[in-house]
């Protein structure tokens, strides 16, 4: 097997990890857990930290069905719930009604804006815009006469 293809099978447990350890945190909040007992401790605390036995497991396709499963009740969760729904945010650039979650979302780096992966167009950010268009309207001097 070729390295690029370990490349994109290890990406996509990554971006899983990623997500498993955002949902862990509203679930954290949220006080509900128990998807969360079958899964050591260790893979939602820290992204790039592994056991052996985790390694010997995503070699032998066991681990990573586990986390798809927990994966997929957790998003179910997190839809039907309503303190999990109120962590909700609004994409910036399509305004949709579709509320947005961490474990979703693109965020823009310089005002942590929120986007849906396919709507985030990189340096175009309507947050920023807004943002420093009221900066050069607060440094604009004003033509009202006294």
């Amino acid at each position: 097997v070729h390295i690029s293809e370990r490349g994109l099978f290890l990406n996509s447990l990554k971006d899983i990890f990623c997500n498993l350890i955002w949902i862990f945190f509203f679930f954290f909040l949220c006080s509900v857990l128990k998807e969360f007992e079958q899964v050591p401790s260790h893979l939602t605390e820290e992204l790039h930290l592994f056991s052996l036995d985790d390694l010997v497991k995503i070699k032998r396709g066991q681990l990573l069905p586990l986390l798809k499963d927990i994966l997929k009740t957790s998003i179910s969760h997190v839809d039907g719930c309503e303190l999990c729904q109120a962590k909700g945010f609004i994409c910036e650039f399509c305004q949709s009604a579709d509320l947005l979650f961490a474990f979703q979302i693109a965020k823009c780096k310089r005002c942590t804006a929120c986007f849906h992966k396919a709507c985030f167009k990189s340096g175009g950010c309507p947050k920023c815009l807004r943002i420093a268009a009221r900066r050069m309207l607060s440094e604009t001097p004003s033509a009202v006469p006294l």
